[in-house]
């Protein structure tokens, strides 16, 4: 990151990202029924956005819902059986589900409960300090958690996140999350900070390759287009041609009889000759 130049080049990407998404962009917290615990299901949620997109974190947070009774049945079930459930394409899936039951099995130890009751007098940095000594929890859920549970400054980024930010000439591609996120969270005010994560958040699932792929760009649309209008042509030009030749090669009965008739006459002429 080199400055001034990263902070202009950051300022003209939000510009064009807000004016494309807008602030009726998405909210974040899950939409699924909670299991009394919206700080706990904030952090599981957090957990399942980490390098994932939205519909994949919001279709997992509701099957997770579907398949347990509650945050301590997650907490006591194997990583392998986490990760079926949240399907053998969910990236780093049994990564997750380790770190994701590590984080449960620790809250417990701490709180006797899958519960943050103990952070609710809590201040932001022992909030902060709380959830980066959790076993397992990565900096983008912790970044997230403190920006929509406790309304902290944060700009959560993950490897996806920073990925992008460095096609776009923002950051290096070597810089790790942490920095990244450090510096964002300098250049956004406070105040700026939940929307530009929405819009970065839907920046990022567009730019998904499973997104991507599913809808084609409007160039390879007309790109098709083209090529489906210039094969119409040749195709006419082949049929043509092909009839064309059947009629050439078609027997043409009138020129096949004229030798028949000659020999005919010939036969007349030779029976007249000897009479």
């Amino acid at each position: 990151m080199s400055g001034a130049d990263s902070s202009k080049k950051l300022a003209t990407l939000l510009k064009r990202l807000k004016t494309r998404f807008g602030p009726g962009v998405e909210k974040d917290p899950p939409t699924t029924p909670a299991w009394d615990e919206p700080l706990v299901d904030e952090l599981v949620f957090s957990f399942l956005l980490w390098e994932a997109t939205s519909p994949q974190a919001r279709n997992a947070f509701k099957r997770l819902k579907e398949s347990y009774i509650d945050y301590n049945e997650l907490r006591v079930s194997l990583p392998v059986e986490t990760a079926a459930i949240l399907g053998e394409r969910y990236p780093r899936g049994e990564e997750r589900s380790g770190r994701l039951r590590a984080a449960l099995f620790d809250l417990y130890k701490r709180e006797y409960a899958v519960t943050f009751s103990s952070l609710a007098d809590g201040g932001k940095r022992d909030v902060r300090a709380y959830l980066e000594s959790l076993d397992g929890v990565p900096a983008y859920a912790v970044d997230r958690m403190m920006l929509l549970a406790f309304g902290a400054h944060a700009a959560p980024i993950d490897d996806r996140l920073r990925d992008l930010l460095a096609d776009e000439g923002v950051i290096d591609s070597d810089t790790p999350c942490d920095e990244a996120a450090s510096w964002l969270a300098r250049q956004v005010k406070a105040e700026d900070a939940l929307i530009t994560h929405r819009i970065l958040r839907a920046w990022a699932d567009e730019q998904a390759p499973e997104h991507r792929k599913s809808r084609p760009s409007a160039g390879a649309a007309e790109d098709g287009r083209k090529a489906r209008i210039r094969s119409e042509p040749r195709s006419e030009g082949r049929a043509e041609s092909r009839s064309e030749a059947r009629i050439e090669s078609k027997p043409d009965a009138k020129a096949d009889d004229k030798p028949g008739k000659r020999r005919a006459d010939a036969r007349k002429k030779t029976a007249k000759a000897e009479d």
